[in-house]
């Protein structure tokens, strides 16, 4: 079986591959460094929690009783230090407030408890048919992602929406260009994650 360092490698390779896909130097390239570090971290943290309860790498012993909370060392760990590593690196880099405790976090340790157990399965479905283990349980995995994805996503353009009628309402109660400009580039970068916000104000028809 493979252990810490295959899966460090394997998460470094899958960041960048997901860096590249979504582009993201091109909007700032300084969280592709900070992306991989902190995943990095998660990794070696949680792999280390589970050696450190005496997990084992061997076949035979990973889905025994005596590797169950070895199992939980790692599932909570990587779960903390991920949020803790998100929480700081947004508060301190960023400049952003962000809640320790709120809805995306709750949709996060939903989504962990629904794919560990499914990673767990799959492992031992791969020590009995091998790489058809894939087809199996990796395919069906997959479309529940994208499912749970896709609702995820209604949710959060329906808050959008919400909040847009809002911004509206309290657009609509100022009285001068200063203060609607103001409001809407305080509302706005509170809804969005943005580094920067840049509103240009046409005052010449003829431009």
């Amino acid at each position: 079986t493979f252990g810490l360092f295959v899966e460090v490698l394997l998460t470094q390779a899958a960041i960048l591959a997901l860096t590249i896909k979504v582009r993201v130097w091109e909007v700032a390239w300084i969280r592709i460094p900070i992306n991989m570090l902190m995943f990095f971290l998660v990794s070696v943290m949680s792999g280390l929690a589970y050696y450190w309860f005496g997990g084992s790498t061997d076949p035979a012993e990973i889905l025994s009783a005596a590797n169950l909370w070895p199992i939980l060392a790692y599932i909570l760990t990587y779960f903390a230090v991920n949020q803790l590593l998100i929480f700081f690196i947004v508060l301190f880099i960023y400049k952003k407030d962000r809640e320790l405790w709120g809805r995306d976090i709750l949709w996060e340790m939903l989504c962990s408890i629904i794919v560990f157990p499914i990673g767990l399965a799959l492992f031992a479905l791969y020590q009995k048919i091998g790489s058809a283990a894939v087809l199996c349980i990796g395919i069906p995995l997959v479309c529940l992602a994208v499912i749970m994805q896709t609702y995820y996503s209604s949710i959060r353009i329906n808050e959008y929406l919400h909040k847009a009628g809002e911004i509206s309402r309290e657009l609509a109660e100022r009285l001068t260009v200063h203060e609607v400009l103001r409001l809407f580039a305080d509302r706005v970068s509170s809804m969005f994650q943005a580094d920067h916000l840049q509103v240009f104000n046409v005052t010449d028809d003829a431009e």
